[in-house]
């Protein structure tokens, strides 16, 4: 769960063991909780492991849920301004593997974000920056972390 600097509303993912992600907002004015959408990229053999993450821009309070994508390689985000969903868009990375871990972490003070996936056969551990309009300097930070069991990096 991820809460705005900007806005009174939380932002949860919840993984079901079948592999659908659910993503929840809650409005802290309304004090209600509301199903903002869902997906099942992640898949069942992946559900033990958290290939998703949320974090807002700590500028201009939009939020982004990055998680694993259907394809090999892939991973989906969808970002909230606070009114509505942009929908899913691809962004390929790395090996073509699935990510088993997802991390999404914003830059203090700078609508910048840093993302890094472990990812499954490989274990690549593979990190990119989104700018705030576009994912840039993506790169393989670890070309075989120790175990997948477990997220290697924080």
């Amino acid at each position: 769960m991820r809460a705005s600097t900007l806005r009174n509303e939380k932002l949860s993912g919840l993984l079901s063991s079948d592999g659908v992600l659910q993503i929840q907002r809650y409005n802290g004015v309304t004090d209600i909780w509301t199903n903002e959408w869902s997906t099942t990229t992640i898949t069942s053999a992946n559900s033990p492991y958290r290939g998703f993450d949320i974090a807002y821009e700590k500028n201009s309070g939009r939020a982004m849920v990055l998680y694993n994508g259907a394809a090999a390689g892939q991973l989906y985000y969808n970002i909230w301004d606070g009114t509505s969903w942009t929908g899913a868009v691809t962004l390929t990375t790395g090996t073509a593997n699935a990510s088993l871990w997802v991390r999404l972490e914003a830059k203090p003070n700078s609508d910048e974000l840093m993302a890094a996936v472990l990812r499954a056969t490989s274990l690549e551990i593979y990190a990119v920056r989104w700018t705030s309009t576009t994912w840039k300097d993506g790169t393989q930070i670890i070309a075989s972390a120790v175990a997948s069991t477990k997220q290697n990096y924080d």
